[in-house]
């Protein structure tokens, strides 16, 4: 301690140190009067900001589309209040480069640090420190017409062959972004042609609405466009004919069927509002046992001024093409037995049958032949035929028709007949019966003064009982003719009275 003691006696009895402490003594003095008359302080000066290379993003074919807004710079400064005082806007300089532009959209032009040309002055802060920018590029593009319409505007019986625009796509030009979402125009035909009223060519012109890839229609951000619209129709008539005649013997009519059954005609509008069919006449079917086809040449039933839409199909034939089908028979056996007799009573009448020998074969069955359509045929049985005879009452008939169930469209071959003999059976005489002779009951001689508690015994009935007369002898035991293949018997020797042969067949 004592030795730093002796260093700072030793330095101060130096002339220079004192010299120098004087003076450090008057700087301090110096700045302390300035700090009093003329302090550090801070204001804010508007300076015009220097835009350069403004013209850059117009050689990148961009092109500015906001609003600049913003031209000054705010700067906060300090120092010297004498200086502040003094100074002016052009004493700074604030600049913004625009060709660090490079691509359209929003984007943020950078102000660079300002500079004061004054010494002493100091930037503190300053504002704005970037400027928004919106830049687009101009385009050109093509935008394609489509047409919407309904078939609803035609009348009935035409058909649309085309529609077609002129132009069918519309050149537009403006800001990539705004066209950036543009898709089409478009053209509704419903809003001007009414439901139910085209029936000719039409040339339309229409307005053209600009719409977006979502459906939004923007036509008012752009100009108007006009669209002609062609509207090209045709009538689609039926192709007709008629058959007449029949077929020949054993054949039926199975179907017929046309190459073409209606065409598509185009022409002169007053011809094809009267066209209401392409008659090709008749077709004759007489007599035919074949199928068979006829053709026509379609322009032979149209005038000059119509002609089909496909021109390589002027020439087109129809075809009518006709189906004959032949009927065929089949033959089914069916037993006696099988037989419905229809009416019969066996405890009244004895019955003789015999049938036609040309419908039996040599077991006794009868042969029964049908003629129809093969699916028809298909679906009969023996049994599905149901004979059936009918036995009348007493009498000689012949030649009565069998009676068969048939269906619809399906006839026999042949007549199926039968002849019947029918005889009274007269009932043998029943013997009365004898009536037993009752039992008187006993009385009693004395009468009781009570009433008697006993019930009188019942009378016995006769132990025996009558024999009953025998029928007689002379009556037929069995019923001759029901066997398979029964044979005409002779007529009896007792003939009813008056039997006749009646010349019609009784009803069923």
């Amino acid at each position: 301690m004592q030795k730093f003691l002796d260093l700072i006696k030793k330095i101060a009895s130096k002339k220079f140190v004192l010299v120098i402490i004087s003076l450090l003594l008057g700087i301090v003095g110096w700045l302390l009067v300035m700090d009093a008359t003329n302090p550090v302080v801070e204001m804010t000066v508007s300076v015009d900001i220097s835009f350069e290379n403004f013209n850059a993003p117009a050689q990148k074919q961009l092109t500015l589309v906001s609003d600049l807004g913003v031209v000054n710079a705010e700067v906060k400064v300090s120092g010297r209040q004498n200086l502040l005082n003094k100074l002016l806007p052009s004493d700074f300089y604030v600049k913004a480069d625009f060709s660090s532009i490079e691509n359209t959209g929003s984007s943020y032009l950078k102000v660079e640090q300002p500079v004061c040309s004054k010494m002493g002055v100091k930037t503190v802060d300053y504002y704005p420190k970037e400027i928004a920018v919106s830049y687009d590029r101009k385009t050109e593009m093509y935008l394609p017409v489509r047409l919407d319409f309904s078939e609803s505007i035609l009348k009935a019986g035409y058909e649309i062959i085309s529609v077609t625009s002129e132009p069918d796509s519309v050149p537009i030009s403006g800001f990539a972004t705004q066209l950036e979402n543009l898709e089409y125009i478009s053209v509704n035909l419903s809003e001007n042609v009414g439901d139910n009223s085209v029936e000719s060519d039409r040339t339309i012109t229409f307005i053209g609405r600009y719409m977006t890839s979502s459906g939004d229609d923007v036509t008012a951000n752009f100009d108007t466009e006009k669209v002609v619209v062609r509207i090209d129709v045709a009538k689609r008539v039926p192709v007709i004919y008629t058959l007449k005649g029949e077929p020949g013997d054993d054949c039926y009519f199975i179907s017929d069927t046309a190459s073409m059954t209606n065409v598509l005609i185009d022409g002169n509008s007053t011809d094809l509002v009267r066209l209401k069919a392409i008659d090709l006449g008749t077709v004759d079917i007489t007599g035919a046992t074949e199928s068979f086809t006829k053709t026509f040449a379609l322009s032979d039933f149209m005038s000059a001024q119509l002609y089909t839409v496909d021109p390589d199909r002027m020439d087109d034939k129809v075809t009518v093409s006709v189906e004959i089908g032949h009927y065929e028979t089949r033959v089914f056996k069916i037993g006696f037995d099988d037989v419905t007799q229809a009416g019969r009573d066996d405890e009244t009448y004895l019955y003789t049958i015999s049938f036609a020998d040309e419908i039996l074969d040599e077991e006794g069955n009868l042969v029964v032949t049908v003629k129809g359509k093969a699916e028809q045929l298909d679906k009969i049985r023996a049994a599905t035929l149901k004979p059936t005879i009918e036995l009348p009452n007493e009498g000689i008939y012949r030649n009565r028709n069998i009676l068969f169930e048939v269906p619809e469209g399906v006839e026999l071959v042949g007549d199926y007949l039968y002849d019947i003999i029918v005889q009274f059976v007269p009932r043998p005489t029943e013997a009365p019966t004898p009536v037993p002779t009752p039992v008187p009951t006993e009385v009693p001689t004395e009468v009781p003064t009570e009433s008697p508690t006993e019930t009188p015994p019942e009378t016995e009935e006769p132990t025996e009982k009558p024999t009953e007369t025998p029928p007689a002898t002379d009556e037929p035991t069995a019923t001759p003719g029901e066997t398979e293949n029964p044979q005409e018997t002779e007529e009896p020797t007792d003939t009813p009275a008056e039997p006749g042969e009646p010349t019609d067949e009784p009803g069923a």
